[in-house]
């Protein structure tokens, strides 16, 4: 696994706000889709989750511009849309068909990151993060969601941790590990874990999940880039 220091990537000393503004976005879109009755999220989230994933998109998108000479612009899924008008629909609590749509169609995200390389192949990339206070070790598995591999856009799925003194608080990220890269192809191969299944941390399965191990189903990103 690779490690990604969180000061090779953190020039923006207003990274940590940045996440936590993003996060009471995501978080007043949620509660506007359940009013206009289009909330299909599946699972149950905690706050540091969409810091979590702002910071690792970040990190990634870092670390592919900074090592990898064959990407040649990277496209970020948010880049599509016109987040002032998104915001401005919530404050107005603008419940029109029209409106409702833009929220939703923004929301729910059919990939993170799109990668065009210097051949004109372009590669659409999932981010999954997960928060730890443990070092992760190659013989761990990682539940990936049933239901997101249905989902034919992406081509890629990339996994990071990342790395926190204090589980309870993102706040003390220190760094990440970039664990690597699978295909929905390869994740439909592994053996499904269902909902209400108890997993090696404690917790108890939001959703089905296909048990990927990272030792045998991820892969180096020098492999695909």
């Amino acid at each position: 696994m690779k490690i990604i220091k969180r000061e090779d990537v953190d020039e923006d000393k207003d990274i940590m706000n940045k996440a936590k503004k993003f996060s009471e976005f995501r978080k007043d879109c949620k509660e506007y889709l359940e009013e206009v009755g289009k909330n299909y999220d599946k699972f149950t989230k905690v706050e540091h989750d969409s810091i979590s994933g702002y910071l690792s998109e970040h990190a990634i998108s870092e670390y592919i511009k900074n090592n990898f000479n064959s990407i040649q612009t990277i496209e970020l899924w948010k880049d599509q849309f016109n987040i002032a008008k998104i915001k401005d629909i919530i404050k107005n609590n603008d419940t029109s068909i029209t409106s409702a749509k833009i929220v939703k169609n923004y929301f729910y995200d059919r990939w993170d990151m799109k990668l065009y390389k210097s051949n004109n192949d372009i590669i659409k990339a999932d981010i999954k993060t997960a928060v730890t206070d443990k070092k992760p070790k190659d013989t761990w598995d990682f539940l990936y969601p049933v239901v997101q591999t249905k989902n034919d856009e992406k081509d890629i799925i990339i996994l990071i941790y990342s790395i926190v003194e204090n589980d309870k608080k993102i706040e003390t990220l220190d760094h990440f590990k970039l664990v690597g890269y699978s295909t929905p192809e390869i994740i439909k191969q592994c053996e499904t874990s269902c909902k209400g299944n108890n997993t090696l941390h404690g917790t108890t399965s939001q959703t089905n999940n296909y048990k990927t191990k990272i030792n045998k189903h991820w892969y180096p990103l020098c492999k695909k880039f």
